[in-house]
């Protein structure tokens, strides 16, 4: 322990929280939330003219420590040190705190203990506000506690924790990029099983679409309006508590997960069946996103229950001639291309029944089907188990980084002797 020769103090007497915003005019850079790192990072790409801002921003300037005061940002660990600011200044969102550091503190110093698991759990604890729109209070952020070394030990251990962060840092980089190419070699595994069948050795023929080019000489192509009905639902009046809680599953985009849907968290009455005039779809059926944005729309469900939907889902319902197992991943191989057909705002494209009934699919016999089908989720299952791996790594990296930094700022850790450790390590 080497915390006998730190002193423990405030924050409010070692750093201004909050500082005044000086009078601003003309184009500054502009921070909201979403370019705010976890642990770290920041990026100042865009800008506001504060002549015609009428919301309040937060000002800051090089040096300042960030910190996100709203749920879940801090909790995730949302925070900067700003440095190397165009002009030495910028402004951001409302919902940052600022802390500018006196002469006994060390601005990079306070970047980490506001990483630190000790003063995230007791923000967290302390946060006020309804549910949802919780926020870290400016009070609990003054009246921390922290332990406070001379600025020698101050720059000793952000030197150390600066090594040993990047460390962790790139071997993370590592795990991610390795997922990025297992999603990839996904996408090409399910792209060729879909458009070219398992046997390299079939003949081809040109299929006369442009995005599927040539596909096996015995394949047929059909699109879905000349396979199978296709039917949406709609969403019962949520102000009624008495149109919910009934037996009937009841489906919305964010339940499709690429995959088979067994359940509903949702579950409605017959009355609200009435209201939105919608039926019971049968299992089988493939359900499909149409509505919120890039991130969903194409999202697809294979229904392993009788369930309705809302009015954001098209369901193809089953049909002799294409298997849902097969459809399903044809869906997958085809998502990119929705957002061509999307139509809408920039921020709020959808597709339409429409677009989906157009949509040409490739028919291999049933038979064929089965087995393309099968191969595809043994293969892709494999590369996802290389991913949850990946991903667990990547978890316990982050703790060990955070773990790291909460015994470095509080004094717990010998920093030359775990820097002898790793050496040996290495």
């Amino acid at each position: 322990m080497l915390r006998n020769r730190w002193s423990a103090i405030r924050l409010r007497f070692v750093a201004e929280l909050n500082p005044p915003t000086p009078r601003l005019s003309g184009e500054m850079p502009y921070v909201p939330m979403e370019a705010i790192g976890l642990g770290g990072g920041l990026c100042v790409d865009t800008t506001r003219n504060i002549d015609q801002e009428s919301s309040g921003l937060t000002y800051f300037q090089d040096g300042d420590v960030l910190i996100a005061k709203i749920t879940p940002c801090f909790e995730n660990g949302k925070c900067a040190l700003a440095t190397g600011l165009p002009d030495g200044h910028a402004v951001g969102t409302t919902e940052l705190h600022v802390l500018r550091c006196g002469p006994r503190l060390r601005p990079k110093f306070l970047f980490y203990v506001v990483q630190s698991h000790t003063f995230r759990q007791a923000g967290e604890a302390s946060m006020t506000g309804a549910a949802g729109q919780k926020r870290v209070t400016p009070e609990f952020i003054a009246n921390y506690g922290v332990l406070l070394p001379d600025h020698v030990e101050q720059d000793a251990v952000v030197d150390f924790l600066n090594r040993a962060t990047l460390e962790i840092d790139e071997l993370v980089a590592k795990k991610q990029r390795l997922i990025e190419l297992l999603e990839e070699k996904r996408a090409a595994l399910i792209s060729r099983a879909v458009t070219q069948g398992l046997d390299a050795g079939v003949p081809m023929k040109d299929s006369g679409v442009e995005w599927l080019e040539r596909v096996p000489a015995h394949w047929r192509l059909g699109r879905v309006k000349w396979l199978a009905r296709t039917q949406s639902g709609g969403t019962p009046n949520s102000q009624d508590a008495g149109l919910y809680g009934g037996e009937i599953p009841w489906l919305r985009t964010l339940d499709l997960t690429n995959g088979p849907v067994s359940n509903a968290p949702i579950l409605i009455t017959e009355e609200a069946l009435m209201q939105i005039a919608g039926d019971v779809l049968p299992t089988g059926s493939v359900l499909i996103a149409m509505y919120g944005g890039e991130g969903t729309i194409g999202k697809f469900g294979i229904l392993e229950i009788e369930a309705a939907v809302n009015q954001a889902i098209c369901a193809i319902l089953p049909c002799a001639a294409v298997l849902p197992t097969f459809l399903g991943t044809y869906i997958e191989f085809y998502r990119p291309f929705w957002m061509a057909d999307a139509q809408g705002t920039r921020r709020d494209p959808n597709i339409s029944q429409d677009i989906v009934r157009r949509l040409m699919v490739p028919l291999p016999p049933v038979a064929e089907q089965q087995r393309i089908a099968e191969y595809v989720e043994r293969e892709a299952t494999k590369l996802q188990r290389i991913a949850a791996g990946c991903r667990a790594t990547i978890g316990r990296l982050r703790e060990y980084r955070s773990a790291l930094i909460t015994a470095a700022v509080t004094g717990q850790l010998d920093l030359k002797k775990h820097e002898k450790q790793m050496e040996a390590l290495a």
